[in-house]
C-alpha cells in the first residue's frame, strides 16, 4: 500500500513542478527544486514508518543506477558509434548522466525497494 501512496505523492509533486515551471524555457533551480521535494518529503516520510532504510535505498540508488545509466550510455556510444542521450547541463564525464538525476535515481530506487518489499 505505501508503494501506491509513494507513486502517487511523487506523481502529484511532480505534475505541480510541472505547472509551476512549464512556462519556463531555461534552467532555474528553484524549479529542479520544486521538481525534486516530493521524492525527498515522500521518502523522509516513509523512514518515519520504516526506519533508515528507504533513506539508505535512496543513497543506494543514487549510487547504483546512476552508475548504470552511465555505463549504459557509454557501452552503447563505444560499440555502435552513437549516443543515446547527451546530458549538457552538470554532466558527469562523458555526459552519459548528470548530476541533477542522482535523486530522481534515489526516488526510483526507494519505490523500486516498496515493489519488492510488498512482493
Amino acid at each position: 500500500m505505501f508503494t501506491l501512496y509513494y507513486l502517487i505523492f511523487i506523481s502529484v509533486g511532480t505534475h505541480l513542478a510541472y505547472l509551476y515551471g512549464k512556462k519556463t524555457n531555461r534552467f532555474l533551480w528553484k524549479e529542479y527544486f520544486a521538481l525534486i521535494t516530493a521524492p525527498l518529503l515522500g521518502t523522509a516520510g516513509l523512514a518515519f514508518i520504516f526506519g533508515w532504510k528507504p533513506i539508505e535505498m535512496f543513497l543506494l540508488g543514487m549510487i547504483i543506477l546512476p552508475t548504470l545509466e552511465w555505463l549504459t550510455g557509454r557501452a552503447y556510444h563505444k560499440v555502435l558509434g552513437a549516443r543515446l542521450w547527451i546530458y549538457e547541463r552538470y554532466p558527469l564525464p562523458g555526459a552519459y548522466t548528470s548530476w541533477l538525476t542522482l535523486p530522481i535515481w534515489g526516488a526510483a530506487m526507494v519505490l523500486l525497494w516498496l515493489i519488492f518489499k510488498s512482493i
